[in-house]
């Protein structure tokens, strides 16, 4: 616990010149503005880095401080996706976002924060969360009191702040992913009755060779069975050094297929079903590439894609799949059966 207090003092320290010495700063900045910025980066680098391995170090054996309440995760979901669209809107050229709330990022990490105190009970949240909380609030009534001039529109739609999020106007968030795909829903939902064999069947009918590879050793082949190998790592997937990973074995010693991940206590935890299950799978593989490669390219007004997408139930999966798995993330702690599922667990880094 100790190197995470350490590493928020010194990151929310340096984040905190303006408000505890404001004239400190603008000397600084006056007298050489690239120097500051060096050393600040560097400062808050540092911070950044102790947190992380804090984090690692405090959160397996923290004790609990209070149990959440039951509907803090949903809650939290919610905040998280506020933070982000606030965060998205804090940098680039000023758009209605930062012109409105006049203080994107410090409302979303008060957002971000709180959501994660609502889910999270245990001491090493509540110490980094908190810690967090704290400072945003004393930053956003330091900047209130500041009485600066509003921001001035230069963006007058949202692009440059959430396009690349793809979350647009909020009315476009709420409507979720679906819209964005530039596929009618009525399509996807009449494809829900059978949606393993849709997946396949988008793959086999868009999908690239190396798509089509990865879809058949996912849905069809044992872990480690191929010995194919992929830029991302030396070892075949679902290997290390030692050969198949001992997580992706069977009790009697043979790689797991994908019956044996459906039934995986992590997926039963989590409430995986096969489509779910399927779809994170296969987006640990190199059919990412053209999973994500279409959510890249927009249409001109950045509200849809530019072309239909050709993998919309995979896309719509993945999607499904990660909220489950982070709203049972935000009730788990790290040595519980849902431990991997955020982690590089039974479903990660195939």
């Amino acid at each position: 616990m100790t190197i995470l207090i350490l590493g928020l003092v010194v990151f929310l320290g340096i984040h905190s010149v303006r408000i505890l010495a404001a004239p400190l700063r603008d000397g600084q900045i006056a007298a050489n503005e690239k120097r500051w910025k060096g050393l600040f980066s560097l400062i808050a680098g540092l911070g950044f880095v102790l947190i992380i391995l804090g984090w690692i170090a405090a959160r397996p054996t923290a004790p609990q401080v209070y149990d959440p309440p039951t509907w803090g995760r949903h809650a939290a979901m919610g905040l998280v996706w506020i933070a982000f669209i606030l965060l998205a809107g804090s940098n680039g050229p000023v758009g209605r976002i930062k012109a409105t709330v006049r203080h994107p990022m410090l409302l979303g990490t008060i957002a971000w924060a709180s959501g994660h105190l609502l889910a999270n009970g245990d001491l090493a949240s509540v110490v980094l969360f908190g810690a967090f909380l704290a400072w945003a609030i004393l930053d956003l009534i330091s900047a209130v009191n500041r009485k600066e001039p509003a921001p001035v529109v230069t963006k007058p739609r949202f692009a440059g702040e959430i396009r690349l999020m793809r979350t647009g106007k909020p009315v476009e968030a709420a409507l979720g992913l679906v819209p964005f795909l530039k596929v009618p829903e009525s399509d996807i939902a009449l494809k829900l009755v059978d949606p393993v064999t849709h997946m396949r069947n988008e793959f086999m009918q868009h999908g690239t060779e190396v798509d089509k590879e990865c879809f058949d050793y996912v849905a069809r082949r044992a872990a480690g069975s191929s010995l194919k190998l992929f830029s991302n790592s030396p070892w075949p997937r679902d290997c290390d050094e030692d050969g198949v990973r001992p997580d992706r074995l069977t009790p009697s010693g043979e790689g797991m297929r994908f019956a044996d991940f459906v039934a995986h206590p992590d997926a039963r935890c989590a409430n995986l079903q096969p489509p779910l299950l399927l779809a994170l799978r296969l987006y640990t593989t190199a059919a990412y590439i053209w999973i994500n490669t279409p959510l890249r390219k927009l249409s001109p007004n950045g509200s849809q894609c530019a072309e239909p997408h050709p993998f919309p139930n995979i896309v719509r999966y993945i999607g499904t799949a990660r909220d489950d798995a982070v709203m049972k993330g935000g009730e788990r702690r790290d040595d519980s059966p849902a431990g991997s599922l955020t982690s590089d667990g039974a479903f990660g880094r195939v």
